[in-house]
């Protein structure tokens, strides 16, 4: 009987591998292996050779076999193969051979051809000659390996690239057949007739064998001697290592339980020699800063020229020994610069330098010009044995990892590595600390590899923390290139066998090395032993540094950086929760305050005179994962925004109590001067944070005992991620994706969206024997670069509803529903009105056999009106007709229902089950089934996506446009046919509609008042929702065949009061399905919703909106100007006008972006600390001073401002800045700006709504000055 083993998959890779390590390296297979973790907590690695990758070419009808491997062979390959020849002057047949793996052999073909027939994914193409969808034929070509997959695919790509316009435009001559490849249609813009060329093997595996690409897996063992490899012969750090396993030996498994993954969170510590933001690698940038900011403060009027070079010259003297009040120090490694090397550079400060930096002064473009050309120059200083010197980069100090394995409420290991301060050697590196594990280390070098080995110790299957992808990583890399420098030998793209790098690069499953890859003992320090060269057959597995550039519209530019790990899977918590929540900043700090809280029920307050202790014990709903030493924070949610107890102070906790779910910390608080306007009060968990420079200071001068508090600090933030990880279970709801999506895990993770829908198409398109066209990128398309209409936005009708509820109607998966409904799919499109008047007999043949229904969009033409691209209507329609489902049944629409009917299902097992950790698994499966469904819509409306297809995702948006036509009418028609009063329409937004039902009675003729009014409102909304889907929806429905349509318009929410201001910004108390139930604030659009609002816009208008829906306009007014008068005499806190917005990677017209400018003037003024993208930028509008704001050197001559002088031309962001750079400089803040330009116009649109406009314009001038 064979053995067997069941394992849940954590990664899959793969990667073409020698067949036999000891005979011809060139003679490889396409190997996928698999990591992951039997239920006991065992590591498994499963290598599974057979799979063959392939893609698929089409071919012409007159085609077979023969003449599509010559037409491969002998057309494609061999011209490839004779330049490659000619190229290199290769002759002899052994010089031919090992040419082979450069490209392929000559004489064999490297891949096996089968012509097969199926459908294509694109049109419906009718076959009359067999009553049938057109089968066309596909070559199908399959590979020993991966690579040769690509380099074939690569090199038809560039024939038919080459020869398609000279052949079609009959320049040069070629075979009928062949003629007839290039002539060959595909109903979209096809690369060179491949289809799904762009498909990895690996997903074709997954797809094939149907597993789940992170559930659970049954491995047959036929031959335990043979598959199950020795511990002393394994290459990979596991416990169960099985090799060249048959593909017909692993099996899916269906579970709902997850195995015990080891999770390692991890944050680094660095020093700074200055002060500043640490830096891994420096030159001399901070230096020429220096120069540049005390030239100007110094000798600006110094004359001549060589005054000035001199003083140049003595500043670079002053960074060299010791530095002045102007310029600071710098830390060499190689020793002080020559006289000669000084001499040579100064030599290159010549006088238009000079000039160049006397021209900065006045210009910040300038200023990063000669700053950047200055820094070039000193770079070159050399030292006495002539090399460049080398300025000492800030270095790691401290690496802090915790270890938290899945199903426990508490990490399992805390583990600190420590270097002390290199002046002081013989003091002790760091204090013990209870439960953290300390590692002290004598180098920063010995620390990194420290760390390599406590995770090969640990061997976790994930990798997180926060912002390591931004920082991290990245510092690491650069750390690990100063510290192990390349060997001479060694390429771009890797290092060889001897490179010192290699000691820290062996942190995955791969080992270099069995002998100093498996640790078994955090006793000493690791020898690393050379890389064994076996090694390197798994190229796509080695230990490297990663970058990778992800963008996206919810995400922003990001550039990713981390060290790619084999069998672990790498991820950034900040990542992962920039994708799912809108929050006004991603610091870690501020996200655990934001995530990590409790609503307080009851607090006490205690007072010891004599002993002057003060004390508060709170009662809370929940503890999370408080403990004693952590600090808290309060927030106090009131009826106009959110305000912050003492500004944000942190309190630390001295007490807790489980039972009772109370918690005491130092210090009285009070919270009544709040009480009037309070909802409820929350505590949030804050970091007890260390400053940058505390840090610094900790290292250098606070001993032991100073270390040990940074290494408390770094493993608090470890841990932070831990938890924030588990309350948002990022595990199995990322889990949940992959498998809902047939990828693997770290495609989640690393790469976009589009990958995962076409895994999915792909998969059930395979089912029906249908291929998918490889399309053209965007950029070498023909596409068309207009548009399409997007969801309807009926007319609102603004207003203040004190006394009308306002129901709102809403659709259930509007656009799934909508494609499901009316079959739309690539493969049921049958053509346009365009195409039938072109060929009316083709196509009315056609329309006669199939059931269709036909589908207007309006057309739109883009146009580029300065720098941006507005959409315009072209006065034209495309009318599309798709088959029914009667005729045959979408892929699409299959995908949709079986992502909806899976998630209905998934969230009726959640109900069923008791097991937390099995509901959390189950709940991230019905997420992810919600959102891929909405994301098939999307991929086909993305012109970069491989499905795309713009017909579908506008036709798709017309029939939403038309349902919200059917819901505003179908409301009137309710009404009418139950005898109701008749309701008005008050707005419509995509996919819902916003009511006014009648307040008087159908039957008493009573107008309702109040919460009895506000209930017979929410009544008539279920009523009509109910009677609307059954009587109009799905009109293209056959629902006797197929059962209920798909299209659902459901009643959900009841607005009382209720403010209109306009389209998409609205605000109101919200109910669900009884009055009598506490209400909820809800708003869209309006500035408390806005992220990049200063919170004293907020703090106004949510004012303003809470006294008239509670009381008055005429209330509201007196409040405003209250308000005005305290921002006027700046008596609100400043931390009410810090504004924040999202720093992209590119701009057009960057010196236009606020923000950016000012990034920009950080990163000058601290290049170490230069914000990236994807960062959100705080910053407040400040005062100017009058030179900034008037031009004293060209005043009018003539006019009413005779003799003053004229405005400069100010942009946003000179009149911006940092605050703590306000500060730290006391800068004013400009108040009027904040009143004119931030405030003034929701509120007055807010006001106008019933007061005249000239009104409330003047509320507000009587605050500016």
């Amino acid at each position: 009987m064979d053995d067997e083993i069941t394992f849940q998959i954590i990664d899959i890779d793969s990667d073409d591998i020698p067949i036999d390590f000891d005979g011809n390296p060139f003679d490889k297979e396409f190997t996928i292996t698999f990591y992951g973790k039997t239920e006991e907590g065992k590591d498994v690695s499963c290598n599974v050779i057979g799979f063959k990758p392939y893609f698929f070419m089409r071919v012409p009808k007159s085609w077979n076999k023969t003449f599509t491997t010559t037409f491969i062979r002998d057309v494609i390959i061999r011209p490839k193969i004779d330049k490659l020849e000619q190229k290199e002057g290769i002759k002899r047949e052994k010089d031919r051979q090992i040419n082979k793996e450069k490209f392929i052999h000559s004489k064999n073909l490297p891949c096996n051809i089968t012509i097969k027939e199926s459908k294509n994914f694109y049109g419906l193409n009718y076959d009359f000659e067999h009553n049938r969808i057109y089968k066309y034929k596909y070559a199908k070509m399959e590979f020993d390996t991966y690579s040769s997959m690509r380099k074939i695919c690569n090199t038809i790509i560039a024939y038919h690239k080459e020869r398609y316009s000279p052949i079609i435009n009959k320049e040069i001559k070629c075979d009928k057949k062949i003629l007839e490849w290039f002539k060959q249609d595909h109903n979209c813009d096809c690369v060179a007739n491949l289809y799904e060329s762009k498909i990895h093997p690996t997903l074709r595996f997954i797809h094939e064998k149907n597993i789940e690409s992170c559930g659970w897996v049954r491995v047959k063992i036929p031959n335990r001697e043979f598959n199950i490899i020795d511990e002393a012969e394994q290459i990979f750090n596991v416990d169960i290592e099985i090799s060249k396993l048959k593909m017909s030996n692993i099996t899916p498994l269906t579970s709902d339980s997850t195995a015990p993954f080891i999770t390692a969170s991890f944050d680094i510590e660095c020093d700074s020699s200055h002060g500043d933001f640490p830096n891994p690698i420096k030159d001399f940038k901070k230096v020429v800063i220096d120069i540049h900011e005390a030239y100007f403060r110094n000798c600006i009027n110094l004359n001549p020229t060589t005054s000035k070079k001199l003083f140049i010259k003595r500043c670079i003297e002053e960074a060299f020994n010791g530095g002045s009040n102007d310029i600071q120090s710098i830390y060499t490694s190689n020793g002080c610069y020559s006289e000669n090397g000084l001499k040579n550079v100064m030599s290159k400060i010549t006088d238009e330098v000079i000039l160049s930096i006397d021209e900065s002064k006045t210009s910040s473009k300038t200023r990063d010009t000669i700053i950047n050309r200055l820094t070039l120059i000193l770079n070159e200083i050399t030292n006495e044995s002539g090399e460049k010197i080398n300025i000492k980069g800030d270095p790691i100090i401290q690496i802090g990892t915790v270890f938290h394995r899945y199903g426990d409420n508490e990490c399992f290991d805390r583990s600190i590595i420590v270097i002390g301060n290199e002046d002081k050697p013989t003091e002790k590196i760091c204090d013990d600390l209870e439960g953290i594990n300390v590692f002290p280390c004598k180098t920063e070098k010995e620390l990194l590899l420290k760390w390599k080995d406590l995770i090969l110790y640990r061997n976790p299957d994930l990798i997180t923390g926060y912002n390591i992808f931004g920082f991290d990583f990245d510092y690491i890399n650069q750390r690990v290139n100063y510290l192990f420098p390349c060997e001479k030998d060694c390429k771009k793209t890797r290092c060889c066998l001897k490179c010192p790098k290699n000691q820290f690069y062996r942190l995955g499953r791969l080992m270099r090395n069995v002998d100093s890859d498996r640790i078994k003992s955090m006793d000493g320090i690791s020898k690393s032993k050379m890389t064994l060269s076996k090694y390197n057959n798994y190229w796509e597995k080695s230990c490297k540094i990663a970058n990778k550039e992800l963008s996206s519209s919810g995400l922003g530019d990001n550039v990713l950086k981390y060290i790619s790990m084999d069998g672990r899977i790498v991820f950034d918590i900040q990542k992962e929760i920039q994708k799912g929540h809108a929050l006004d900043s991603y610091k870690l700090d501020d996200v655990s305050s934001h995530f990590m809280k409790g609503n307080i029920i009851e607090v006490d307050r205690f007072r010891n005179r004599e002993k002057k202790i003060t004390f508060t014990r709170i009662r809370t709903n929940n503890l999370g994962n408080l403990k004693v030493g952590d600090y808290v924070m309060f927030n106090i949610n009131t009826k106009y925004g959110l305000v912050k107890y003492k500004n944000g102070k942190k309190f630390n906790i001295i007490g807790l109590w489980n039972d009772d779910k109370q918690i005491t910390v130092g210090g009285l608080i009070n919270f009544n001067e709040y009480k009037k306007e309070t909802i409820s009060i929350e505590w949030c968990l804050s970091k007890d944070d260390v400053s940058p420079q505390e840090i610094f200071s900790f290292h250098k001068t606070g001993g032991s005992e100073g270390r040990a508090k940074i290494a408390k600090y770094c493993i608090m933030d470890c841990e932070l991620c831990i938890h924030l990880l588990l309350l948002l279970d990022l595990i199995p709801n990322n889990i949940g994706m992959a498998t809902v999506s047939s990828v693997p895990l770290s495609y989640i993770f690393l790469r976009g969206q589009g990958i995962k829908i076409n895994s999915l198409v792909t998969k059930e398109c395979s089912k029906h024997n249908t291929r998918i066209p490889t399309l053209k990128n965007y950029s070498d398309s023909k596409i068309a670069d207009d548009g399409f209409e997007g969801a309807i936005v009926l007319d609102p009708d603004p207003g203040i509803y004190e006394v009308d509820p306002v129901s709102v109607l809403d659709y259930a998966s509007l656009y799934p529903n909508s494609i499901i409904e009316n079959n739309f799919s690539h493969e049921t499109y049958i053509g346009t009105q365009d195409d039938i008047d072109k060929n009316p007999e083709k196509y009315n043949k056609i329309l006669e056999k199939i059931p269709h229904t036909i589908t207007p969009y309006d057309d739109y033409i883009s146009e580029l009106k300065g720098k941006t691209v507005h959409k315009t209507k072209a006065g034209t329609q495309t009318t599309c007709y798709y088959a029914t489902r009667d005729y045959t049944k979408g892929i699409i629409p299959t995908i949709l229902e079986n992502l909806l009917d899976q998630r209905k299902k998934t969230r009726s097992k959640i109900k069923q089950t008791d097991d937390e950790n099995k509901k959390k698994v189950l709940d991230g499966f019905q997420l992810a089934y919600k959102v891929t469904a909405n994301s098939v819509y999307g991929q086909m409306g993305a012109k970069t996506s491989s499905i795309f297809f713009k017909k579908i995702a506008a036709c798709t948006t017309s029939i939403g446009r038309s349902r919200i036509y059917d819901a505003r009418d179908g409301v009137v028609s309710w009404a009418s046919a139950m005898g109701y009063n008749k309701p008005v329409v008050v707005y419509g937004d995509t996919d819902s509609v916003f009511v006014k039902f009648s307040r008087i009675h159908h039957e008493t003729g009573e107008e309702l008042h109040g919460k009895e009014g506000l209930q017979y409102c929410i009544d008539c909304g279920i009523k009509a929702g109910e009677w609307i889907t059954e009587n109009i929806m799905n009109p293209n429905w056959n629902e006797e065949k197929y059962g209920k349509g798909p299209q659902d318009l459901e009643y959900e929410k009841t607005f009382y009061p209720f403010i209109l201001i306009s389209k998409k910004r609205y605000t109101g108390d919200k109910y669900e399905y009884k009055s009598d139930k506490p209400k909820e604030r809800t708003s869209m659009g309006i500035v408390m919703k806005r992220r990049d609002n200063a919170p004293i816009v907020k703090y106004v208008f949510g004012n303003v909106i809470e006294i008239i829906m509670n009381q008055s306009v005429d209330i509201a007014i007196e409040w405003l100007r209250k308000a005005l008068k305290q921002i006027k005499n700046g008596e609100m806190n400043e931390s009410m006008f810090i504004i924040s917005k999202s720093l992209r990677g590119y701009y057009k017209n960057p010196d236009a972006v606020a923000h950016k400018v000012l990034a920009d003037r950080m990163a000058e003024r601290n290049p170490g600390n230069k914000p990236k993208p994807n960062d959100r930028i705080p910053y407040m509008y400040r005062k100017l001073p009058d030179n900034m704001l008037y031009d004293f050197n060209n005043r009018y001559k003539s006019g009413a401002n005779k003799g003053k002088p004229r405005n400069k031309k100010i942009l946003q962001g000179d009149r911006i800045e940092h605050p703590d750079y306000i500060r730290e400089n006391n800068l004013e803040i400009d108040y009027n700006f904040y009143i004119t330009n931030s405030i003034m116009n929701p509120v007055k649109q807010v006001l106008d709504l019933e007061k005249d406009e000239e009104y409330t314009k003047e509320i507000f001038n009587d605050y500016l000055t």
